[in-house]
């Protein structure tokens, strides 16, 4: 383990420059706008974002 602190989980939503890119996937047969993106490092920051979703 580190002693560095952990970064907290970034959210990318609506109107940030890297929205299009990472709301997007490979089958465009099926495109959302989801209301934000989450980026995780962690383990525990997957739980929290799903415990939040």
């Amino acid at each position: 383990m580190s002693d560095v602190p952990a970064l907290p989980s970034t959210t990318i939503r609506p109107g940030d420059r890297r929205y299009p890119a990472m709301s997007r996937g490979f089958n465009q047969r099926w495109i959302a706008e989801p209301e934000y993106v989450r980026l995780v490092r962690t383990p525990d920051e997957v739980a929290a974002a799903l415990t939040t979703a």
